[in-house]
């Protein structure tokens, strides 16, 4: 998956990062005060009690389907 030189996604790699962020597995890792990254892999800023709570409520309700 090469990535223009202007560090755009493709269609394809947004679909794939989205799969990925959607997943059980990834939003059990989600962790109060870890850090966030973006795709240049620089950090700009950190995981909050509101994104802890959100990803819980989240796990929960796809858990009851």
């Amino acid at each position: 998956m090469a990535v223009s030189k202007r560090k755009e996604l493709t269609n394809s790699q947004r679909a794939c990062l989205g799969s990925i962020g959607h997943h059980a597995d990834y939003r059990a890792l989600i962790q109060l005060g870890a850090f966030r990254y973006n795709k240049e892999g620089q950090i700009v800023g950190e995981v909050t009690r509101a994104d802890v709570d959100d990803n819980l409520q989240r796990l929960a309700r796809r858990n009851r389907q």
